[in-house]
């Protein structure tokens, strides 16, 4: 007990001293919009923050950390950094995330009256903030003295130096309000753009290239005429390498961001509209996206997320790679739905390297709003609102541009994760970029609004070609599942209940039944991802997506490759086969899983429905095919579309026959006759279908001795109405548009 008391003891003592020298640094000063006051070892000018050490000893900030983001999980943190007693130590924010040479430079930037500054010491507690007000270019907001923190001014910079004898600046700040007579949007004819504000001391700054507004930009001082631009020069699609010739006349809307400074300072509502001259509402009759973004955030060498770059940075994930937009959306009918800053990133693997790149847009609270508030998606209207939204590019294996989309629509009905997608037109400062496959983001606010749960910790494991990765959550979990299918016998009369415990088996069946029917050849050493909640009863489920590389060869026996026994591999490496492979090892699984296959072929994938859809998608696209084929050349023209479509209709045709002879070949009929043989009466199961079904008995010279009709009911059998004399018969069941047959022996009573 004494020593219990003691520890205790020594542990407040501890952090309390911790605490106390902790709060000894100091956010000393902070230039909020840097242009000439400093310069990184780039030459560039980012925005700055000077820490001082108030204290009389060293102090190491190895755990320190500072933030623009309160409500991030993670912050940007100091490396193991010694800063002298009175010492201070300039940090740049210049979003690099690096520390050469002792210049350190954070993962965020900062702004003029945007965000606030924290610094949290290793114990969590925030030791320091600075609040939103007012200062100008190139001034900072310094202590005075130096450490003070309750004592803050605006002043001349002083980056390494103390403070204490700068001259205070009076910042006399008047907030205000942008009004401008037209909205961003659709208009048939030119309009003149008139703008105002209420304090004649204050000034309108704008933009007409998508950069952020400041004082260094043009000012308003009189109507701006907006007309149709589109045969005015390129002036951002050009800033990739399409690898082909891009014609000039793609079309191009004009873009306005405007804002009112006082005292250099942003103080209003920021405009940010895309208007799109000479374009009626229901141009596209699908959702239109704006987005409007400084020039920088793209294509810029150091810092643009859509180029190579000098970092290969399209290639790079992460914080530091995400870029601020404002995004407008308009529904089919041209009405605005969503409008609101947000962040924005590239998103997915190999297609970052394509000319049209995915993106994915956040919704968050430092933007001013947490979520996205809209019911995007017809599939899903309970769905109300969204943290993230992916734009994916529709480039696919086959330039079909609706394969995803299709087969996402296909596997709806079935028990699986499947994303809510629908198609949109993007704009990117105004330039038309494209067809876009707007939808929903897995991740765990995919799994907290579609599961009507509260947003949680999940596992993810997933499949790439470098292997099998963990993507969220422990390694154990999944590896745990592994080891228990490979230490049990799958013939066991449990081991089918016992799986279904750790994994949910209906799902996997219908997830394995849609990718064997796509015949996806990306597929299952990339785009396999597995998730469970983080929780003792989770059950493991497989997120459906990624079917560029679906419904390409009519003919691929994807099912051969499970009913290996990973010795003898064919094509894909055993971790990618191996549960798929196991559970096909255990009767009952083999036989429900033959039997739903059947049933998808029969139903959810049956030609008819395939077929319904591709048309329904080509109405949607059609109108839309030649104007995206100018801007990106893929598929090169209307025609080209046409037959890759009409590719995807072969493949609906024949692909439920080919699979129905890769099934029988790897898992054996499913109609079942017993007994057999027989003293003349026997039962029949048909496991591949519910319903109505066809039954016909020829003899050996094949002369149809007997036929009804009678209804197949799942896990039952059915006794046909006849009792044949001694011989050799064909027994025939045909239902959905399938049909086996089973020899049938009578023996004599």
């Amino acid at each position: 007990m004494k020593h219990t008391l003691y520890t205790s003891l020594l542990l407040l003592c501890v952090m309390g001293g911790l605490k106390s020298f902790s709060q000894s640094v100091v956010l000393n000063e902070v230039v909020f919009a840097n242009q000439t006051s400093l310069t990184d070892a780039d030459n560039d000018t980012p925005d700055w923050i000077e820490l001082y050490n108030a204290d009389t000893v060293a102090v190491n900030l190895r755990g320190f950390q500072l933030t623009d983001d309160i409500t991030e999980n993670i912050h940007w943190a100091f490396p193991d950094y010694t800063i002298p007693a009175s010492g201070y130590l300039i940090v740049f924010a210049s979003g690099k995330n690096r520390n050469q040479s002792g210049e350190f430079h954070t993962d965020f930037k900062l702004g003029l009256m945007e965000e606030q500054l924290y610094l949290i010491a290793p114990s969590g507690i925030i030791t320091d903030s600075t609040h939103i007000r007012c200062v100008p270019r190139d001034k900072s907001l310094a202590c005075i003295p130096d450490g003070d923190r309750n004592n803050r001014f605006v002043t001349t910079p002083t980056p390494r130096q103390s403070n204490n004898q700068s001259d205070t600046i009076s910042i006399n700040y008047r907030p205000d309000s942008l009004i401008i007579s037209d909205a961003g949007g659709f208009y048939g004819q030119p309009i003149e753009l008139s703008m105002s504000n209420t304090h004649q001391q204050n000034k309108i700054y704008y933009t007409l290239d998508g950069d952020d507004p400041d004082t260094n930009e043009l000012e308003y001082n009189a109507p701006i005429d907006l007309y149709n631009i589109t045969s005015n020069k390129i002036r951002f699609a050009d800033e990739i390498d399409n690898g082909f010739d891009l014609g000039n006349d793609i079309f191009k809307a004009p873009i306005v961001r405007a804002q009112v400074f006082s005292e250099g300072c942003p103080a209003s509502n920021a405009i940010n509209n895309t208007y799109f001259i000479g374009l009626e509402t229901n141009t596209y009759n699908v959702p239109v996206v704006a987005i409007i973004t400084d020039k920088d955030n793209l294509f810029d060498d150091d810092e643009g997320i859509y180029v190579e770059g000098n970092h290969m940075n399209y290639a790079q994930s992460g914080k530091e790679w995400e870029r601020d937009i404002h995004v407008e959306m308009f529904d089919q009918g041209g009405t605005t739905i969503i409008k609101q800053d947000a962040g924005m990133r590239i998103h997915g693997r190999g297609s970052r390297m394509r000319p049209q790149k995915s993106l994915r847009l956040y919704a968050k609270e430092k933007f001013g709003a947490d979520y996205f508030k809209y019911p995007l998606f017809e599939q899903k209207p309970h769905i109300t609102r969204f943290k993230r939204i992916l734009l994916r590019s529709v480039t696919d294996m086959g330039e079909t541009l609706i394969k995803d989309e299709l087969t996402q629509e296909l596997v709806r009905p079935m028990n699986t994760d499947y994303t809510a997608a629908r198609p949109s037109i993007v704009f990117i400062n105004g330039e038309y970029w494209g067809i876009y496959s707007m939808r929903e983001r897995q991740d765990e606010y995919y799994i907290a609004d579609n599961y009507s749960i509260p947003k949680t910790d999940l596992n993810v494991i997933c499949h790439t070609p470098e292997g099998l990765e963990v993507e969220e959550g422990p390694e154990d979990d999944y590896a745990n599942l592994t080891l228990w299918l490979e230490t049990h016998n799958p013939k066991e009369d449990h081991f089918y209940a016992q799986v279904n415990e750790q994994l949910d088996l209906d799902a996997m069946m219908d997830y394995y039944s849609a990718q064997i029917y796509f015949a996806n050849t990306d597929f299952p050493e990339n785009n396999l991802r597995l998730w469970r909640l983080l929780n003792d009863t989770a059950r493991w489920r497989y997120y459906f997506y990624d079917c560029d590389a679906c419904m390409k060869r009519v003919d691929y026996n994807l099912l051969s490759e499970y009913s290996h026994n990973g010795q003898d591999l064919q094509n894909c490496a055993p971790y990618s086969t191996y549960v798929l492979r196991r559970m096909l090892q255990n009767p009952e699984f083999a036989q429900r899983f033959r039997a739903r296959m059947f049933n998808h072929l029969s139903h959810t994938f049956s030609p008819e429905r395939v077929l319904s859809l591709i048309d329904k998608m080509r109405e949607t696209y059609a109108p839309l095919i030649p104007e995206h084929t100018y801007r990106w050349n893929t598929p090169s023209d209307y025609l080209k579309w046409q037959k890759n479509v009409e590719q995807l209709e072969s493949f609906a045709i024949q692909r439920p026959m080919v699979l129905k002879d890769d099934l029988l070949e790897q898992l054996s009929s499913p109609l079942i006759i017993s007994p057999n043989p027989t003293n003349g009466a026997f039962r029949v199961a048909a496991l591949w279908n519910s319903g109505s079904a066809q039954i016909r008995i020829l003899n050996i010279t094949g002369q149809v001795v007997h036929q009804e009709s009678f209804t197949i009911v799942e896990n039952t059998t059915y006794e046909p109405n006849v009792l044949l004399p001694t011989g050799l018969y064909i027994v025939e069941v045909e239902a959905r548009g399938f049909r086996f047959s089973e020899k049938l022996v009578v023996v004599s009573n």
